[in-house]
C-alpha cells in the first residue's frame, strides 16, 4: 500500500461479513505492519552478525588454546631436560676420581 507521503507501507488486511439486521456488510480492517517488518529484518541481521562474531571468537579461542597447549608441552619438555641436566653433572662429578689439589 502506498502512503500519502509516497512511501510504501506493509499492511495486514482482513475482511469478514457482518449482518446488521437486514443488511449484509463487509468489514475490512488493515493494520500497518511496516515498523514490525523493519524490526524483524533488523533482528535477523543482528542475529546473523552475532552468529558470525561467535564463530570468529570460537575459532580465535580454539587457536589460542592450541598455542597454549603447544607452549605447555614445550615448557614441560624444557623442564624435564633441565632436571636431567642438573642431575647429570653431580653424578659425573661424583663418579670422577679427584685429581689433586
Amino acid at each position: 500500500m502506498r502512503h500519502a507521503d509516497g512511501g510504501e507501507r506493509l499492511c495486514l488486511i482482513s475482511g469478514t461479513a457482518v449482518r446488521s439486521g437486514q443488511n449484509a456488510l463487509i468489514l475490512i480492517t488493515y493494520l500497518d505492519i511496516t515498523v514490525r517488518k523493519q524490526a524483524e529484518r533488523s533482528f535477523q541481521e543482528l542475529n546473523q552478525t552475532l552468529e558470525a562474531r561467535v564463530e570468529n571468537r570460537t575459532a580465535e579461542l580454539a587457536a589460542a588454546m592450541q598455542r597454549l597447549e603447544q607452549t605447555n608441552a614445550e615448557l614441560t619438555a624444557t623442564l624435564t631436560t633441565l632436571q636431567r641436566t642438573q642431575d647429570e653433572p653431580s653424578r659425573v662429578q661424583l663418579d670422577r676420581p679427584h685429581r689433586g689439589w
